[in-house]
């Protein structure tokens, strides 16, 4: 707990679930962090032992809102991995609302390598789902996918699969991970899954929105991505 300017303090209350913060009398205003779910890993490929990509980060956003009322949030769950050959799923919105409406959006699941050789992460550059978007008033962050500097995951011993870190300043790196592993988790509040080599894609951890790893050369399933946050700061 800090202290604004005039000796009004700072407080603040996280959730790692859904859950709704009562508004104190007489604030009007509070700060807004908001983290969507990360994708989950795609499953490596069974015939040609090719491993899968990372999933996406999912979205942070930031911002301060001005609040009339109870602030009700909905935290995103992490996306599943992909089975073997198969895309993992889309981290899951978060939202807030009632006194405020915010949506901070799940990272994609990273792409099996069966779709493209070298197992395409969930990145792509466009401000939905991509690079970082900067709105009046907003820190979007973004959420590079699992993989490479082009968003890939490894296949072949001069393709590794790092992960993507958040494209704005203060997030967590993506995952990393060696050759012919499966492409690491992109970074999000928290950091991604790394990748593994022959075996079955890392989980993110909870409430970090970070994404999960592919799965490994082979028939090997991906991990499955984080769960969203959400914290809301105000002065009293």
């Amino acid at each position: 707990m800090g202290t604004f300017g005039g000796g009004a303090k700072s407080k603040s209350e996280a959730f790692t679930g859904n859950g709704t913060w009562t508004r104190p009398t007489g604030v009007t205003g509070a700060w807004i962090t908001l983290v969507g779910g990360g994708g989950g890993g795609g499953g490596g490929d069974t015939g040609e032992a090719a491993a899968g990509g990372g999933g996406q980060g999912g979205w942070v956003l930031q911002r301060h809102m001005y609040v009339s009322d109870d602030v009700v949030f909905a935290i995103g769950g992490g996306g599943g991995g992909g089975a073997a050959d198969a895309a993992g799923t889309d981290g899951t919105n978060s939202t807030c609302g009632t006194g405020c409406t915010l949506v901070s959006y799940g990272g994609h699941g990273g792409l099996p390598a069966a779709t493209a050789a070298d197992g395409n992460g969930g990145g792509t550059d466009d401000p939905v789902s991509g690079v970082a978007y900067f709105g009046a008033g907003d820190v979007y962050g973004s959420l590079g996918g699992g993989g490479a500097v082009g968003g890939v995951g490894g296949k072949s011993a001069a393709t590794t699969g790092a992960g993507r870190a958040g494209a704005c300043g203060g997030f967590a790196p993506g995952g990393t991970s060696a050759a012919t592993a499966g492409g690491a988790g992109g970074g999000s509040w928290g950091v991604g899954a790394d990748g593994n080599a022959g075996g079955a894609g890392s989980n993110a951890a909870a409430n970090t929105g970070g994404g999960g790893s592919g799965g490994g050369d082979g028939a090997n399933a991906g991990g499955n991505g984080g769960s969203g946050y959400g914290v809301i700061t105000w002065s009293e």
